[in-house]
């Protein structure tokens, strides 16, 4: 995959709130009004309302201004009024602070100055809230926002329980959402989970993944007519979190993540980083028949190995000057796949990745300049002239003379080791053999067609409704071929794993199961987790309709949920409990905890269609 945290609260809808939005209003008399002034207030959430309305979906970042800034000094005017009328609104047990609230990723500006009150739902948080409004007013401080908060805002993603009558009926409603959100660029993901502080008080919600491209005028206009669609179903909320789809994009990033030297002077096992411009992870190792010929090769996602890079073979002449034989089909390629070629450059695919690489040689230089700090000490700073140097420990061992005692001898030998590993282990990786083969073939970033229609409302076209196919097969450099050995640490049994008596895979499994656990081997680690019942519908953003893909939620390890997949796991395998193959992973939500995978069957049908190859092992069972 190749990256989101923390869950977020639904998008408001507009003020003009229909009386399916209405019920949902806090249960209190004094919430009659919901407006202040010309301003109005946002409460949809029962523990989170604020102004101006709609409110901004969770999570949001919090950054604390400047002290002197004119907008500190505004506050710090009226702060301590604030708390006063807190307090004779009934308000007990809270935080006042003066914050830019601003969504990640994104960077604060004037208009995110917030007024944020963190305590405990309470029936006169409304009154509160008008009451500080009209105190600003008053002092001629405009353009505040002001947010009351409850930690319970915090909402998680649990499996969806929903009643038979709307299972029935989710297979018509999903289209008619699709068609009410349109194919635009706003949304990437429409799904249910049951959503809540805490599971047991979770509720059944349809849940919309927002893009960047979904402003808040957008939001709540579409929030109104999912809200109309689901009149039916008053048990079903509606929520927006915010998706940056981790993966199946042709431009993936991943964080860089820092790894232990034998990820470089060891062959490559399942699991591990690879990559061309960011990193992803190689699923495994599968033995492909093709044209007559044997040959074990590595499968991963097609958008781990797309890349921008053209300067594949030798320069040419050209009328005009010089250009990589190839250039003109790259970006072709990159969106429809590479067929096997066998005559011609294919891109080189880097073992561990180029960024995961750079990140573990600096992550080596700090270890070894803090022990090189530590024994040849600091001069002094010209900047500080008041901080006088810092003497190392060669330094305070040499001038203690026959006066040091071993524990002085000891911290030197100590840190001169550790000094010398990392910038020994620095050297190995520069120079390790990252070359771990070439691109042999792949999907592009396509769909496999299914039996239903997706209809779209506004253009009246009619769409083919199937799965994701998103898989790269790769040539390999022998001297760098690992096997598929699965995990068989106590980690992976304390969650339920049995792996196979060899620890190899050796079979994978023609279709997954609902609620079965699925376990994965990616670049981040093993994680556990659970096939959710409906799949999720990703919208490819192209205007020619939606995918399905088969959904994992990911599972609770030393009491925390954790998401299923992570930045840089695209590509990894998925098993089951027995260690069985069963799907590709290509994307997830850490918004959600949510994974997506491609049942492991519709890669190799479609490896077979494509190119007449055939995948002979691991041996699909039915």
């Amino acid at each position: 995959m190749s990256g989101l945290q923390y869950p977020m609260l639904p998008s408001p809808p507009s003020t003009h709130r229909s009386s399916r939005s209405s019920r949902r209003k806090l249960n209190v008399s004094e919430e009659s009004s919901s407006s202040t002034g010309s301003v109005m207030i946002d409460t949809t959430s029962k523990y989170r309302i604020g102004i101006p309305s709609p409110l901004r979906a969770l999570p949001l970042e919090s950054e604390y201004p400047h002290t002197g800034s004119p907008a500190y000094h505004d506050f710090l005017r009226v702060s301590d009024d604030i708390t006063i009328a807190l307090l004779e609104k009934g308000v007990r047990g809270f935080t006042v602070s003066f914050v830019q609230r601003f969504e990640p990723g994104d960077t604060p500006t004037e208009q995110d100055w917030t007024v944020l009150i963190c305590t405990t739902r309470q029936e006169r948080w409304v009154a509160a809230l008008e009451a500080i409004h009209e105190l600003l007013l008053n002092h001629g401080i405009n353009g505040f926002g002001i947010e009351i908060l409850d930690s319970r805002a915090t909402q998680y993603f649990y499996h969806p329980v929903v009643t038979d009558e709307f299972r029935n009926a989710w297979s018509i409603l999903q289209v008619q959402i699709i068609g009410a959100l349109g194919l635009g660029p706003e949304w990437q993901t429409l799904s249910i989970f049951n959503r809540g502080h805490i599971e047991e008080e979770s509720t059944p919600t349809v849940t919309v993944g927002l893009t960047k491209a979904a402003d808040l005028r957008w939001q709540a206009a579409k929030y109104e007519l999912l809200q109309a669609l689901l009149e039916a179903h008053p048990e079903i909320e509606v929520a927006y979190v915010r998706s940056n789809l981790l993966g199946f994009t042709t431009s993936p990033t991943s964080p860089a993540v820092c790894l232990d030297v034998e990820a470089f002077t060891k062959p490559v096992q399942m699991g591990s980083s690879i990559g061309i411009e960011s990193s992803g992870t190689l699923g495994g190792y599968v033995t492909v028949r093709y044209q007559g010929q044997t040959e074990v090769m590595g499968l991963t996602n097609h958008h781990v190995i797309a890349t921008d890079d053209m300067t594949i073979g030798e320069l040419i002449h050209v009328a005009g000057g010089l250009r990589y034989p190839y250039s003109d089909i790259v970006a072709e390629e990159k969106a429809n796949g590479y067929s096997p070629d066998l005559n011609r450059p294919r891109p080189r695919i880097c073992a561990p990745s180029n960024p995961d690489t750079e990140m573990s040689i600096k992550a080596f230089e700090g270890v070894a300049e803090q022990a090189r700090s530590m024994l040849d000490g600091e001069p002094a700073d010209p900047c500080e002239p008041d901080k006088p140097p810092r003497m190392g420990l060669r330094a305070k061992l040499e001038a203690l003379g026959d006066e040091a005692t071993d524990e002085h001898r000891q911290k030197v030998q100590k840190f001169s080791i550790l000094e010398a590993n990392n910038l020994a282990n620095i050297a190995t990786i520069k120079q390790a053999d990252r070359d771990f083969g070439r691109v042999f073939a792949s999907s592009g970033l396509q769909r496999r067609h299914g039996p239903k229609k997706i209809g779209h409302e506004t253009s009246g076209k009619t769409y083919e409704y199937g799965g994701a196919l998103d898989w790269a097969l790769l040539r390999l450099k022998s001297s760098r071929v690992g096997d598929n050995t699965v995990p068989t640490d106590d980690i992976s049994k304390n969650w339920g794993f049995i792996p196979p008596p060899t620890a190899i895979i050796d079979a994978s499994r023609f279709e997954p199961r609902i609620g079965q656990a699925v376990f994965k081997k990616g670049r981040n680690g093993f994680e556990v987790g659970h096939i959710k019942e409906f799949g999720t519908q990703i919208n490819f953003n192209d205007g020619n309709g939606c995918f399905s893909a088969w959904t994992v939620l990911g599972g609770k390890t030393d009491g925390t949920k954790r998401p299923f997949m992570y930045p840089g796991d695209s590509g990894c395998w998925c098993l089951d409990q027995g260690g069985d193959l069963i799907g590709l992973g290509f994307a997830g939500q850490l918004e959600t905890d949510a994974g997506y995978f491609i049942p492991i069957s519709h890669v190799y049908d479609d490896i077979r269609q494509k190119f007449g190859a055939e995948i002979v092992s691991p041996v699909l069972q039915g």
